[in-house]
């Protein structure tokens, strides 16, 4: 990767949205391509291994402390990004990135190092199958941030949307834009692109690894 343009990965989506498994396959995908890839997860960097309750407080942005903490595993996925991209490693960062705060840390690191951000936007809004998947997750005692239906749906209510930076809805906007968007829908299958050409050979890329 040394020999090419720097980039970075960063997902982004409600819990349950498959953001994981996107960025390991993703992590996959580049590295059976020659690149030199790694997932830096937020739930490990927070958790440190072990398992929690199921209060809302945990994931309450609302609750300073929660908010705290929170904050704090999103400034160390930072400093593993920018030691991914000193070192020539594509960071891919998984995480929901729910507020724009913390989004914008990550395009501020990418900028820094010259490195082009990539937001992977992951969507799926079947309310059954989430049910069904948060389930199956803890009965595979899973480490992750949610327990029950009340943090999902907490969460779901503090997101953030993408600003109008972020889509660059306006064509001068667009001509200006630093982030690339790719939102995928998994119950469509459908893919979107937002400041990204569809020639982009990286975008597709990453579209190849998360559609499989």
């Amino acid at each position: 990767m040394r020999h090419q343009a720097r980039k970075l990965i960063m997902l982004y989506g409600c819990p349950l949205a498959g953001k994981s498994t996107a960025a390991e396959k993703i992590r996959q995908f580049l590295c059976n391509k020659g690149m030199d890839a790694m997932v830096i997860s937020s739930a490990k960097l927070r958790l440190h291994g072990k398992r929690h309750g199921s209060t809302t407080a945990f994931i309450d942005e609302n609750n300073r402390r929660t908010r705290a903490a929170k904050d704090r595993a999103y400034q160390k996925m930072c400093v593993k990004a920018e030691k991914c991209l000193a070192a020539g490693v594509v960071p891919i960062l998984d995480a929901t990135f729910h507020l724009y705060h913390r989004r914008k840390r990550v395009y501020e690191t990418a900028e820094s190092h010259g490195a082009q951000p990539y937001v992977v936007w992951l969507v799926f809004g079947n309310e059954a199958e989430l049910k069904k998947h948060l389930r199956r997750r803890m009965l595979a005692k899973k480490l992750n941030a949610l327990h029950t239906w009340q943090q999902y749906a907490t969460m779901a209510e503090q997101t953030e949307g993408l600003t109008d930076y972020e889509l660059a809805k306006s064509r001068a906007k667009r001509e200006k834009a630093a982030v690339k968007i790719i939102r995928f829908d998994r119950g469509s299958r459908k893919i979107t692109l937002h400041n990204c050409s569809s020639k982009d050979a990286f975008a597709r890329q990453i579209i190849s690894a998360i559609t499989r």
